[in-house]
């Protein structure tokens, strides 16, 4: 973990000191790398399943031979009056083994089932991290998109400042001109810190999403938002959620461990069958107040016999006050709440997926007139700067251009951003990643 942290670290060191002829870029992929590295539920997930793990060793030692070491003390040898306090000393071993206990193999499947929808609940948690990651990566990038565009807008907008500042200052421009021209110019100095706060803010949430300190140090960020393309219907969706999803995976199988718990109810009115063993050695007189030799002499091998001994038994429920069929009606109950969720967790996977799929249709078509209207919104300032570099446009034109061009700049790339985040949110609710999910 540790050397990971180190690596990313002098990455961006590295990219901080390079040339600009190799500029290195940290990706998404990079970001979650290290979430996944220092993420403190990514541990406590792993400890989880070991506890999973010593359950299912508990359950299956049901089905092995038990072996206890045993001392015991019984009555002696000696008869009449001399056996007041008079004790035999048993010791050896004892085996038991359960030759059918009921519902002993339905509680070992059950146990290798909670371990599988431990690991499909890790498998939602680790993609929570994930997208969580992902989804302050491209906020980070909409924040540095946002203050870069408010940045050139204020520098190109600082020279039109300038040059009014001096015809102010030499009598050839009217106050009032001047003060609506300074208030603009001050206006988006405001909103440009206000982005640049916007920016360091979205990086501190990326690096608390990963999990690690921010490092003091710039780095560059892979900015490229190459949209991916994305061809499947929202029927093909609806069938690979029901095979990989996640959340309706953990449903189906909580139904399936629901049916067993029955089962295991069930058989508990089935006999339980066991067999049990000794062997070991017996001392008739280790305890006896009557005999005049001391207790070494009494403990010595000859004093000792072996005994043997095996005993089978049978126990069968006859009656047990309406416990049993209380527990195998609760057990059907919680079998039938289990269909519900289940049915409600896919109705609200597919509502999920369709809420999402049809926004990706509209944003796709809203980037499209998007591209269209910021050419010809950039057409159109070059030729407004033109105009009013030769005297034939005014301030107001210039302000009007300005905020024209920026609201479009900044609509196109929030609708790109957007775009990747709705992929990334239906590839999360699939549980695949958007690779696998624009692959099919």
């Amino acid at each position: 973990m540790l050397k990971k942290i180190i690596i990313f670290i002098l990455i961006l060191n590295f990219t901080y000191h390079l040339s600009a002829a190799e500029n290195k870029v940290v990706t998404y992929s990079d970001c979650v790398q290290i979430a996944l590295e220092n993420n403190p539920q990514i541990k406590y997930m792993q400890e989880t399943e070991k506890i999973y793990l010593s359950s299912l060793k508990k359950a299956e030692s049901s089905k092995t031979v038990q072996i206890d070491g045993s001392v015991s003390t019984s009555k002696g040898d000696v008869s009449g009056s001399e056996a007041i306090g008079s004790m035999a000393l048993t010791a050896g071993i004892g085996i038991t083994y359960g030759i059918f206990i009921p519902g002993r193999d339905t509680a070992i499947d059950l146990s290798k089932d909670a371990i599988y929808l431990n690991k499909l609940t890790g498998k939602i948690k680790l993609n929570e991290i994930i997208f969580e990651v992902k989804q302050s990566y491209f906020n980070y990038i909409k924040a540095m998109n946002n203050a870069m565009l408010r940045k050139t807008i204020l520098d190109k907008y600082s020279l039109v400042y300038r040059k009014n500042t001096i015809y102010f200052e030499a009598g050839n421009l009217r106050p009032y001109v001047y003060n609506t021209i300074e208030i603009q110019y001050n206006q988006l100095r405001l909103e440009y810190e206000i982005a640049v706060q916007d920016e360091k803010n979205a990086r501190s949430a990326l690096f608390l999403s990963m999990g690690i300190s921010e490092p003091e140090t710039e780095f560059v960020i892979d900015t490229n938002l190459t949209l991916p393309v994305f061809n499947l219907t929202y029927e093909q969706l609806e069938r690979i959620s029901i095979i990989l999803s996640p959340e309706i995976s953990i449903a189906k199988m909580k139904r399936e461990m629901a049916r067993k718990t029955i089962t295991s109810a069930r058989e508990k009115r089935l006999p339980t069958v066991s067999t049990n063993a000794f062997a070991g050695f017996e001392n008739g007189n280790a305890v006896d107040p009557y005999n005049t030799e001391d207790l070494s002499t009494r403990m010595e091998v000859n004093n000792w016999s072996p005994v043997f001994g095996i005993t089978f038994s049978l126990a069968i429920p006859i009656y047990r006050g309406g416990a049993i069929n209380s527990e195998i009606e609760k057990s059907i109950s919680q079998y039938n709440q289990s269909v519900y969720d289940e049915k409600s967790v896919i109705l609200k996977v597919n509502q999920s997926l369709l809420t999402n799929f049809e926004k990706l249709k509209f944003l796709k078509r809203q980037i499209e007139i998007s591209e269209k209207t910021l050419l010809n919104s950039k057409k159109n300032f070059e030729l407004i700067e033109k105009s009013y570099n030769a005297g034939i446009a005014d301030i107001t034109d210039i302000n009007t251009a300005n905020e024209n061009l920026l609201q479009v700049e900044t609509q196109n790339f929030s609708l790109k951003i957007d775009y990747l985040m709705t992929v990334t949110k239906i590839a999360h609710i699939i549980g695949i990643s958007e690779e696998e999910l624009c692959s099919k």
